[in-house]
């Protein structure tokens, strides 16, 4: 199954109510409060997808998170114990890939090269380990070499 079958499978089997995967995890509702139930894990609050256990201070939202935690199971695995359970949920179709169109580096523009400059050194407070020079339309790497102090360089043409 591949990336986005599964993330399909998932986003459908998070969905499933709550109130049908807790009697499967042995959950049992109150009978005063029809939003409290109790597990082996302790007294969870359940409002919609969202649930809440108040023994030990922890909640999440859809059945997969609710199903690792009263499982101990990890993403993959709750996912796969839903889909056991709860066969009739929709499974996702085959999806082709989306094709991407190749990435390709925009043309040089030198007019931008002094604020690129002013954010690496300013903004990001990294040193300026590579001068530019421009050079027939483009630019162009200066190899550096180190003055004696750690904040000084000195570029060479090459």
């Amino acid at each position: 199954m591949t990336f986005w079958q599964r993330r399909q499978q998932a986003d459908h089997l998070r969905a499933i109510p709550l109130e049908k995967v807790l009697p499967l995890c042995g959950g049992q509702q109150d009978h005063g409060d029809q939003h409290k139930w109790h597990t082996p894990e302790g007294v969870l609050s359940v409002t919609g997808p969202k649930f809440m256990n108040w023994n030990c201070g922890a909640g999440g939202g859809g059945a997969i998170d609710l199903v690792i935690h009263l499982q101990h199971l990890d993403f993959t695995a709750a996912v796969d114990w839903l889909a056991q359970h709860f066969p009739n949920v929709a499974l996702p179709l085959p999806m082709a890939p989306m094709p991407r169109p190749p990435w390709r580096i925009p043309p040089p523009d030198p007019s931008k090269l002094e604020r690129v400059k002013q954010y690496l050194v300013h903004q990001r407070r990294n040193e300026l380990r590579q001068k530019f020079c421009y050079r027939e339309g483009g630019v162009k790497r200066v190899k550096r070499i180190r003055c004696a102090r750690s904040d000084c360089y000195r570029g060479r043409n090459g």
